[in-house]
């Protein structure tokens, strides 16, 4: 009888200081500005604060936990890749410590989040625990830069003569095609190096103080 009274005492002061554990838990997520989703190892959400359901559009926490598992807050063609990371997780096989995907709003416009996920014990229980940050308006001025550089690229590489641009250190940061071409090299070849890494000695140097008449015009 007293063995099975201190088993149960124990048992009940683990049950009060996981509770507690928990309620500490909620109350630091709640006011963060990171949202914090907890999912089983069955892929069931067992929790998210209220920052996870105002990026995807949800009026409350309540929204995304009563669809039991996990809503399509990844765009179809993340499904597969982002499973594979969570399997990776669970079997304890490496896997990305920060990572990006394709999000999904309530009202179906695309997000880019990041995620940073690690493992945890939710109500006794092994599970996993993702912090996510949107970053859709980082990602989309980089896409924008990407196009627009693109966009450049294309349009000098249409012109008959060659055309380099460098940093005020000398260096290339851009070349067409035609330079390229002209000296047997890849535009990536020559982007990061000087003058005198492309061109031939006496050639470099009448390159170099002709770029030094430009700088002090």
């Amino acid at each position: 009888t007293k063995a099975l009274q201190s088993q149960f005492e124990i048992q009940t002061r683990t049950e009060i200081a996981l509770r507690q554990s928990e309620e500490t838990f909620r109350n630091l997520v709640e006011g963060s500005l990171q949202g914090i989703r907890i999912i089983g190892e069955d892929g069931r959400v067992l929790f998210v604060n209220q920052t996870h359901a105002d990026i995807f559009g949800y009026e409350s926490p309540d929204e995304i936990l009563a669809k039991g598992l996990l809503p399509n807050l990844a765009a179809p063609h993340e499904w597969d890749r982002l499973m594979e990371y969570r399997e990776a997780r669970r079997k304890g096989v490496d896997s990305p410590s920060v990572y990006e995907f394709d999000g999904v709003h309530k009202d179906g416009s695309m997000l880019r989040i990041q995620v940073r996920p690690r493992s945890v014990v939710w109500q006794g229980v092994p599970a996993g625990q993702l912090t996510l940050l949107d970053v859709t308006e980082r990602w989309q001025a980089e896409k924008a830069l990407r196009e627009s550089e693109a966009l450049y690229t294309t349009i000098m590489d249409s012109m008959p003569t060659p055309i380099g641009l460098k940093s005020s250190d000398g260096k290339y940061l851009f070349v067409n095609k035609v330079f390229a071409d002209r000296r047997g090299m890849t535009a990536e070849d020559i982007k990061g190096k000087t003058t005198f890494d492309v061109w031939p000695q006496a050639a470099a140097e009448r390159l170099l103080a002709s770029d030094q008449d430009v700088l002090k015009s």
